[in-house]
């Protein structure tokens, strides 16, 4: 554990940041850490990667239709069309493994946890 500096001056502990670890198919996801690992070798996830995962693993086991995820994509608010979310579905199964995300069809995608 690394030690900070308060403001008076003194040494102090920092706390540890709390993990939350998920199992998404073959792939162990920290998502404090931001940290992803299939196969036992770490995975590169973009910013709006990591806030696809957020979303498909804080509204499990729904599916969410890919309209919805686009107007949640982004943090100013901006949507993102369905196609640009079509193809951030398909490189995190490219990098989490094909079985991480699960499409219904009619429905949405949602992620095998």
């Amino acid at each position: 554990m690394q030690s900070a500096e308060a403001p008076d001056g003194a040494r102090v502990a920092a706390s540890p940041r709390p993990t939350h670890q998920v199992r998404i198919g073959e792939a162990e996801v920290d998502l404090a850490r931001r940290r992803a690992m299939l196969d036992g070798r770490p995975v590169r996830l973009t910013p709006r990667e990591w806030r696809l995962l957020e979303l498909l693993l804080q509204h499990r086991p729904r599916a969410m239709p890919h309209a919805e995820l686009g107007e949640r994509l982004t943090a100013d608010g901006r949507p993102v069309n369905t196609g640009s979310v079509i193809v951030h579905v398909y490189n995190l199964r490219k990098k989490l493994g094909r079985d991480a995300i699960e499409t219904i069809r009619g429905r949405g995608v949602r992620v095998r946890a």
